[in-house]
């Protein structure tokens, strides 16, 4: 958050670093200086479930990410966030990584 120095006794314990982590999809909208009802968000991962209850929260309409990873650890939360959306009405648009001028 905030504030919040890079202490290396947090940076070292993968759990505290991880929960104390706020989620790039959340602080931006936490940051936005205006309503983000109607726009879309633009995420290099399919966000997860907690990010996804924000999206609606915030009133936005569209998410587009990279396709979810099936090799990855969160893939099976990822899937279950989009799913959330969707049945929000909420859009979910794929876009390879490369089109959004990203790394891995």
């Amino acid at each position: 958050p905030w504030g919040m120095p890079d202490d290396p006794e947090v940076l070292c314990n993968k759990e505290l670093k991880n929960a104390l982590t706020i989620h790039a999809e959340q602080n931006a909208m936490a940051n936005a200086p205006f309503d983000l009802e109607g726009w879309t968000i633009y995420c290099t991962k399919a966000p997860c479930l907690e990010c996804s209850l924000m999206v609606r929260q915030n009133r936005l309409v569209r998410v587009v990410t990279a396709p979810i990873r099936a090799e990855s650890r969160w893939a099976a939360e990822q899937r279950q966030a989009v799913n959330v959306l969707e049945s929000l009405g909420i859009s979910v648009s794929w876009v390879a990584l490369e089109h959004l001028d990203v790394q891995p």
